[in-house]
């Protein structure tokens, strides 16, 4: 995108949003490159948004209504429908957006039954313009073997994993079973000659299960594992011999892999490499470095 060209907002968020936040947004976008990824609307604090990793505030503040009604419109106009989703911190609105709340929770028995009086709200874009994945895509489909993706938070791990979900299965054409828990991986994956079944909102282990027995698939993708459970379905799927590419929040190999969910895959090899993204300040496409299981392992050796 040219400087002082405006990135057209999806039209949930020109609905929603208050004027004086899209005026904020128009503003700002005339004056930075990058995409935007993140608008945050906080009670009594100017607006924050987020180019590429960059945050820059804006000038205008909302007030307790114009928030409410946000938060309303962001819901589809039904508060009730989202509510398990809002009671664990956020919800999947339209087109891949993903909205994080906080408020006031009621919580009986140690368990958040809803979430009163919103105090902010985090909207996360899902990325329509796929990043530049060099040789990656071609050295997963021929060596068919798994990665796994790792970096810190909000560096680019789903955008990521959407190019290789694209390049795997549009230039190399592989059959990928696309486990999309979250409502954010399948998101702007566009293109006729896809080879992509997409298993939308799937538990992610009840999603791999399904994907081995009825799809036949040539890959598996899916994003942010690390629970026991998780890795318990992944190594079935192992067995199978089906490729898994994942990704988990990590900033170091060493660490990440002493894990406990993680360290059982490690140790299983279910994973061929090891991609850790990286990005500086502003720029618009995240960096990354690939790590053999060789490395993983010479690495756990020294830790």
């Amino acid at each position: 995108m040219e400087k002082n060209e405006i990135q057209k907002l999806p039209e949930l968020l020109t609905r929603s949003l208050p004027m004086k936040i899209i005026y904020d947004y128009e503003c700002i976008s005339r004056k930075v490159h990058g995409n935007i990824e993140e608008i945050r609307i906080r009670l009594g604090k100017r607006s924050e948004f987020v180019f590429s990793g960059t945050s820059i505030l804006g000038t205008s503040v909302v007030d307790k209504k114009e928030l409410g009604e946000c938060f309303f419109k962001l819901c589809g106009g039904s508060v009730y429908a989202h509510g398990e989703e809002i009671c664990y911190g956020g919800m999947r609105a339209e087109g891949g957006i993903r909205v994080g709340a906080c408020g006031r929770a009621v919580v009986r028995g140690g368990k958040i039954e809803a979430v009163h009086d919103i105090t902010s709200l985090n909207i996360r874009l899902p990325c329509s313009i796929l990043p530049p994945i060099g040789d990656i895509g071609k050295m997963l489909s021929e060596k068919e073997d798994g990665a796994l993706i790792f970096s810190r938070p909000g560096v680019g791990k789903t955008t990521f994993l959407k190019a290789i979900a694209s390049d795997i299965s549009g230039k190399y054409g592989k059959r990928v079973a696309l486990i999309d828990s979250g409502g954010e991986l399948a998101a702007g994956l566009f293109g006729e000659d896809m080879k992509i079944d997409i298993l939308e909102e799937y538990p992610r282990g009840t999603g791999i299960e399904i994907a081995v027995r009825t799809l036949n698939p040539q890959f598996i993708i899916c994003d942010e594992i690390g629970s026991r459970e998780e890795a318990e379905a992944l190594l079935s799927v192992r067995s199978c011999g089906v490729p898994i590419i994942a990704s988990a929040h990590g900033d170091d190999l060493s660490e990440l892999i002493m894990r406990k969910g993680i360290r059982e895959l490690h140790e299983a090899r279910l994973f061929g490499s090891y991609i850790h993204l990286h990005r500086s300040k502003g720029e618009k496409n995240c960096s990354y470095t690939v790590l053999k299981r060789e490395d993983a392992e010479r690495t756990d050796d020294t830790s």
